[in-house]
């Protein structure tokens, strides 16, 4: 005879199985810093200035697929 499942044991089995099929985060090597515009993490040399003529602020970076200017650099 088999126990039936509770709400929470067909919850936990769930999310186990959820978990296991998830997408691996590969982990970034290296100095790494978010984009102001979109929020990805990429490589602080990928990120390129941007708003330089905004007086007192701190300095805002894009990543090549955000910045303003992307099609020249």
């Amino acid at each position: 005879m088999t126990v039936p499942k509770t709400e929470l044991a067909e919850q936990i089995a769930h999310e186990a199985e959820v978990l296991f099929n998830a997408p691996v985060i590969k982990a970034v090597v290296g100095q790494a810093s978010r984009c102001h515009l979109c929020g990805r993490v990429v490589p602080a040399s990928d990120l390129k200035l941007f708003d330089e003529h905004i007086r007192n602020s701190k300095p805002r970076l894009a990543c090549s697929l955000c910045h303003p200017q992307r099609s020249s650099l």
